[in-house]
């Protein structure tokens, strides 16, 4: 590895964006071993991009229940294979719910309350999948919550404790919402040890080139376990960079196929997970120096020349797509239209034939059309 874009480059290919297309959404998100997904529709995107296939093959992994979303490793959503969440959720639930702990005191939700929460939604998924708003009604009618401002708050991290204990996970989609289901997550018979070495592993061979600062951002794992993890296992080896150890797994290295402009998430795997060598922005770079903001949906970076070079903004209606663009103003005619195309690839992925799509670079639109794959 010269330097970073050798760095950056091997990320991208590692995790599909750049190497050949996975097969499947489920043996992308089988790679990946999670997929964060609190911006469920671009997390979506996401996993389609990497197996080359449109939403809606996604959409059909998680209406048969092989992809599920739900809260593991960390207290956020992910989208995880139906056969890594039982030991996923043993490895990592309990730091989990210590975590959030005094979040739900404050927010009163004492156990006398929760547990009794808790209990009405596994009744109310028992019979048929319930939305959240479903959900929501039932915890209020049942008189478990009051109907005030922290209600919303309350309700979330309701169905939070009840994925991270195991108890519920996601059912199919209802009109694009994800739905909740029962879930009674069996123990996988393993150690801790043996939970940890295939997370490591799977997390360096996707994600690699991996430091353990990505690592300890990405899992409630301790530092003493992912080194151990690390040291153990053959199949992974490092290299120092400014420093820095990096760690890949070279024997399952997957090759540079093709170079895309690329439309991201601000939560996507190639973009959020990497504390170290990060992606350098361009010049003219709209934001300048300040940070994307990590809780705005619908969105993120874009991607091109392993540079960021702007971001975008999806907005969706019923039969209509926006896509809008804010592209550094030093972008040269080429690379302008490599990200024209990449906006043109994922809109391509997320809508309907019929589907009126808009672009614009910025206040110009560049087109209105209706994408057909």
């Amino acid at each position: 590895m010269a330097g970073a874009p050798d760095i950056l480059a091997a990320r991208l290919a590692n995790q599909r964006l750049w190497g050949p297309a996975a097969s499947t959404p489920e043996q992308v998100v089988g790679e990946l071993l999670a997929v964060q997904s609190q911006d469920a529709p671009l997390a979506r995107l996401a996993i389609a991009q990497r197996a080359d296939c449109h939403v809606t093959e996604v959409e059909a992994a998680i209406d048969a229940g092989r992809i599920v979303r739900t809260h593991v490793l960390r207290p956020t959503w992910h989208y995880v294979l139906r056969d890594d969440l039982a030991w996923l959720l043993e490895l990592t639930g309990r730091r989990i719910v210590t975590g959030v702990a005094s979040r739900l005191q404050r927010l009163g939700l004492p156990p006398e309350i929760l547990n009794p929460a808790l209990d009405a939604v596994v009744t109310a998924v028992a019979h048929q999948p319930a939305t959240r708003k479903q959900l929501w009604d039932v915890l209020v009618a049942d008189g478990i919550l009051d109907r005030d401002a922290e209600l919303g708050m309350r309700v979330t991290h309701v169905l939070m404790q009840a994925e991270v204990l195991g108890l519920i996970a996601s059912g199919p989609l209802r009109d694009g919402e994800h739905t909740y289901a029962p879930w009674d997550a069996p123990p996988s018979g393993r150690d801790r040890d043996d939970l940890v070495a295939e997370l490591v592993r799977r997390f360096v061979t996707s994600h690699g080139l991996v430091s353990v600062g990505d690592l300890m951002r990405w899992v409630n794992v301790t530092k003493t376990e992912a080194l151990r993890a690390l040291a153990a296992d053959d199949s992974i080896v490092s290299v120092t960079v400014d420093g820095v150890a990096l760690y890949l797994a070279p024997d399952a290295a997957l090759p540079v196929t093709r170079q895309p402009a690329l439309l991201l998430s601000t939560f996507d795997e190639a973009f959020l997970s990497y504390r170290d060598v990060a992606w350098p922005r361009t010049t003219s770079h709209p934001l300048g120096e300040a940070p994307y903001r990590w809780s705005e949906a619908g969105g993120g970076p874009v991607l091109d020349s392993l540079e960021d070079v702007g971001s975008w903004k999806r907005t969706a209606k019923p039969g209509r797509l926006t896509i809008r663009l804010d592209l550094a103003s030093s972008l040269s005619d080429a690379a302008r239209a490599r990200v024209h195309a990449a906006a043109e690839d994922a809109a391509s992925r997320m809508t309907q034939p019929e589907t009126i799509v808009t672009y614009e670079d910025g206040p110009v639109p560049w087109g209105v059309r209706s994408p057909r794959r």
